[in-house]
C-alpha cells in the first residue's frame, strides 16, 4: 500500500511539473487563441524614431486579431502595405520584395501571414520625413504606424554617467500605469466611481497599491495639425 502511494505521489509530480512547464512556455495564451473570426489587422513597428542615412531600419510584426484583440496563431489571411513616404519594405532578412500597383496607381507589397504573423523590414531612404505605415486585409479594419525619419547628421542624445547622480534612495515594488488621457477623458465629462461614489481616479489608484505614473509629453499637441488642436492634452503644460 505504501509502494502504491509513493508512485501515485511520482506521477502526480510529474504531471504537474509539465503542466507548470506548459504554462511557463505558453505565456501569450492568453491573448492569442488558434482559431476565431478576424476583425482587424495588428501592426508592430518595433522603432518608431529612425535616421534617414539609407541604412537605418526597423522591424514590423502582423498579425490578425479577434474582437477582443486576441491574435489568431492559424491565420494566413493576405495583407497589403502601403507606404506614405520615402524608405523600402524587404523581407525580414533585408532581401527587397517587388511592389505592385492598385487600381488607383498607388505602390504596395502583399504579403500573406504564416501561422498567424508575418515579419518584415522597413529601411529609410536618405531624405527626413514622416512616414506612414498601413496594414490592410480585406474586410478587417486596417493598422497603422507612424515613423519619424530625422537628418542623417542627426546625433541621439543619451545620458552619460556625469549626468547620472547617484542616489541612495530605495525604490519598492513599481506598481504603475500610464495616465496622460486622463485630463482627456475628465474633459468629456467622464467619472470613476468605487462603490457607487465618485472618486479621484488618481487616489482611486493610489489606494489599490498603485505607486508610479507615466506622463507623456507630445511636442506642439495643440497645433492645427497636432494630436489635440486647440486644446493641448498631452502638452506639457496641461499635463505638468
Amino acid at each position: 500500500m505504501k509502494s502504491w502511494k509513493i508512485l501515485l505521489l511520482i506521477i502526480s509530480t510529474v504531471i504537474l511539473s509539465q503542466c507548470t512547464s506548459k504554462i511557463k512556455n505558453n505565456f501569450n495564451a492568453i491573448d492569442t487563441v488558434i482559431n476565431g473570426k478576424p476583425v482587424s489587422v495588428m501592426l508592430t513597428c518595433y522603432s518608431t524614431t529612425l535616421i534617414a542615412n539609407g541604412k537605418d531600419h526597423t522591424r514590423i510584426r502582423i498579425a490578425v486579431v479577434d474582437s477582443l484583440m486576441r491574435q489568431i496563431s492559424s491565420s494566413s489571411d493576405s495583407v497589403f502595405l502601403y507606404v506614405d513616404g520615402n524608405g523600402t519594405i524587404s523581407d525580414q532578412d533585408g532581401k527587397q520584395i517587388t511592389y505592385k500597383k492598385d487600381s488607383a496607381g498607388v505602390h504596395y507589397i502583399a504579403t500573406k501571414l504564416i501561422n498567424g504573423v508575418k515579419y518584415l523590414q522597413y529601411t529609410t531612404g536618405n531624405q527626413p520625413d514622416t512616414v506612414k505605415i498601413t496594414a490592410r486585409s480585406k474586410g478587417l479594419w486596417e493598422a497603422s504606424h507612424e515613423l519619424n525619419i530625422l537628418p542623417a547628421d542627426f546625433r541621439m542624445m543619451k545620458p552619460g554617467m556625469a549626468e547620472l547622480i547617484p542616489s541612495n534612495i530605495e525604490v519598492p515594488r513599481m506598481i504603475g500605469a500610464d495616465i496622460s488621457w486622463l485630463p482627456q477623458l475628465e474633459a468629456k465629462g467622464i467619472k470613476f466611481y468605487e462603490d457607487g461614489k465618485a472618486i479621484d481616479p488618481v487616489q482611486l489608484l493610489a489606494e489599490h497599491g498603485m505607486n508610479f505614473i507615466r506622463l507623456r509629453i507630445f511636442v506642439h499637441p495643440g497645433a492645427p495639425d497636432g494630436y489635440s488642436p486647440g486644446k493641448d492634452f498631452c502638452g506639457l503644460d496641461k499635463t505638468m
